[in-house]
């Protein structure tokens, strides 16, 4: 009986311990701390990417660079769930040419699942977005030739994909974060000479990075 006592008095330490250690590295929500106030975070866009075929000639499959970047704000709903919105240029090399790039301005509606922890003043998320939103790109005269003989004019069009991330608050107003995730892109451009239209599939894998400000009120 006493052998059964220590045991039992061991094993409800040992459970003690480890809950406590469970609480510290992955604490409740309730425990997490999270300011429920809007973010406004700036960002760099870097991205591989290549072209789908779509309706048009001389559309190629490939692996190229992009770069650009944007500007997003967060409101938190709850500790779990935020709305957003997005505003992102970037340039997407053309006909594997070097200095040849379209130029896409995407505006993004971007809700995300966050799973936050940490304490006070330190705090962080890792969290699961899904951006989604109408692309405007203006096409180089390089990418004109790949896909029609004729000058284009703005395409329009529609993009959206996902991200996965992770952010690290150093107090209640800075903070820092990067994600990555795929990008799919489509775009109707149409011929300034004719009625016909291009019209292209464009994937990227997207890395972000940047800095974030908590909008205090």
């Amino acid at each position: 009986a006493k052998m059964s006592q220590w045991k039992s008095r061991h094993l409800g330490a040992v459970i003690t311990v480890l809950c406590a250690a469970a609480g510290l590295w992955f604490p409740s929500s309730s425990l997490a701390h999270d300011p429920m106030y809007p973010k406004l975070g700036f960002h760099f866009r870097l991205a591989l990417g290549g072209d789908i075929d779509g309706r048009g000639p001389g559309q190629r499959d490939g692996m190229d660079p992009g770069f650009g970047g944007g500007v997003e704000l967060e409101v938190p709903i709850t500790n779990h769930f935020s709305l957003g919105g997005a505003v992102e240029a970037y340039g997407w090399t053309v006909a594997r040419a070097s200095g040849s790039y379209n130029v896409s301005l995407d505006l993004l509606f971007m809700p995300r699942a966050r799973i936050p922890f940490g304490d006070h003043p330190w705090h962080a998320e890792v969290y699961f977005g899904a951006p989604v939103g109408p692309t405007i790109s203006v096409p180089h005269d390089r990418f004109a030739l790949a896909v029609g003989l004729s000058p284009l004019d703005i395409g329009v069009g529609v993009t959206g994909g996902g991200r996965v991330g992770f952010r690290l608050n150093v107090n209640d107003v800075l903070g820092f974060f990067a994600d990555v995730g795929p990008m799919i892109q489509f775009v109707s451009f149409s011929h300034q000479s004719d009625s016909a239209r291009s019209e292209v599939w464009h994937y990227q894998f997207v890395l972000r990075a940047g800095g974030s400000f908590g909008l205090r009120t």
